[in-house]
C-alpha cells in the first residue's frame, strides 16, 4: 500500500512538471557550479577584462555618441554649466581676500554656503518643475509621455509626447545663471557689500545651473536611454578637459581685465550657448530620427 502511494505521488509530480512545460513556463535551470577563486586571487586589484566587446571598442564607443546632435548639444551645455562653477571656486579667494573685503581663509570658504543652499533648492525643485512641464505639454499634445527613439515617419503619426518637452526648463537656466554672472561681475567691480555678490550673485548662478544640468541630463536619458552611460562618459570627458584649461588661465584673465569684464563675458557666453536649445527643440525629433536611421548609438534602442 505504501509503495502504491509513493508511486502515485511520483506520477502526479511527473504530470505536473509536464503540464508546466506544456504551458510555456520556464523550468528551473540546473545549478551552475564554478570553481571558487582563491583568497589570493580575490585580493588582486585587477581580475582581467571580461566582456564580449573588445577593449578598444569599449574605449572608443562613448566618443561615437558625439555624432548624436542631442549628445553634442548636451556636451556643450553641460561643459559650460559645470566649468563655470569651477571658475568661480578658483577666483573666490582672489576677489574676497583683497580690499575692501579682506576675508580670512575661513570667511572665503564660508561664501560657499550661499552656493550650497541655492544648489539644494535648485536640485529639489528641478525634478518637479521638469516633470510638471512635460506632463502639461504632453496632455496638450494629446497623450502621455513616452520617449522611444523610433523612425521619423512614426513620430509624424504618433507625436503626442517628445523628449524635447524637457528643454523648456533651459529658459530658467539662461535667466538665473546669466543674471547671476552679471550681478556677480558688477557687484565685485563696484565693491558692493559682500551680501550682494555672495547671496545674490552666487545664489542665482548655482540655482540656475542646477536647473540647467538636470534638464540636460534628463533630455539625454530620454533620447538615448540604453546608451546614456556612454553619453555621460563623453560629456564628462569633454567637461574635464575644458575645466582643466580654464583653471590655467582664468586667474590671469581676471587680474588683467578685471572682474566685471570677465564675468560679463562668461554671462554672454552662457546666453549664447543656451540659445542652441532653440534649434534643438525645433529639430530634435528629426535629429533623433537621423540617429536612429544611421544607427549612431550602435544598435536600435
Amino acid at each position: 500500500m505504501t509503495e502504491l502511494t509513493i508511486t502515485h505521488k511520483l506520477d502526479a509530480s511527473h504530470v505536473e512538471a509536464e503540464e508546466k512545460n506544456a504551458t510555456g513556463q520556464p523550468t528551473q535551470p540546473p545549478a551552475h557550479t564554478e570553481k571558487p577563486h582563491s583568497f589570493a586571487k580575490e585580493m588582486l586589484p585587477y581580475s582581467g577584462y571580461v566582456n564580449h566587446v573588445s577593449f578598444l571598442n569599449t574605449v572608443l564607443r562613448p566618443f561615437v555618441m558625439l555624432a548624436s546632435p542631442a549628445v553634442l548639444w548636451a556636451t556643450l551645455l553641460f561643459t559650460t554649466c559645470i566649468s563655470w562653477l569651477v571658475g568661480i571656486s578658483i577666483t573666490l579667494s582672489q576677489i574676497f581676500s583683497a580690499p575692501p573685503y579682506n576675508f580670512s581663509v575661513t570667511s572665503v570658504g564660508l561664501t560657499n554656503l550661499s552656493s550650497f543652499v541655492a544648489s539644494v533648492l535648485g536640485t529639489a525643485l528641478a525634478g518637479p518643475l521638469i516633470d510638471g512641464v512635460v506632463r502639461r505639454m504632453s496632455l496638450r499634445n494629446g497623450g502621455t509621455f513616452g520617449n522611444d527613439p523610433i523612425p521619423f515617419n512614426h513620430f509624424v503619426s504618433n507625436a503626442s509626447s517628445e523628449p524635447e518637452f524637457r528643454l523648456p526648463i533651459m529658459i530658467t537656466y539662461l535667466l538665473f545663471t546669466a543674471t547671476g554672472f552679471f550681478a556677480w561681475g558688477q557687484a565685485a567691480y563696484a565693491l558692493s557689500p559682500w551680501e550682494v555678490p555672495v547671496i545674490v550673485g552666487l545664489g542665482l548662478i548655482n540655482f540656475g545651473i542646477q536647473l540647467g544640468t538636470t534638464g540636460v541630463v534628463s533630455y539625454v536619458v530620454d533620447c538615448h536611454r540604453e546608451k546614456a552611460g556612454e553619453a555621460f562618459a563623453t560629456m564628462n570627458f569633454v567637461k574635464n578637459l575644458f575645466a582643466f584649461g580654464l583653471v590655467n588661465y582664468l586667474n590671469n584673465w581676471l587680474a588683467t581685465q578685471g572682474t566685471r569684464n570677465v564675468f560679463f563675458t562668461i554671462g554672454g557666453l552662457t546666453i549664447g550657448v543656451s540659445l542652441f536649445t532653440i534649434p534643438m527643440y525645433i529639430y530634435g525629433k528629426r535629429a533623433r530620427s537621423w540617429v536612429y536611421r544611421h544607427n549612431i548609438s550602435g544598435k536600435h534602442e
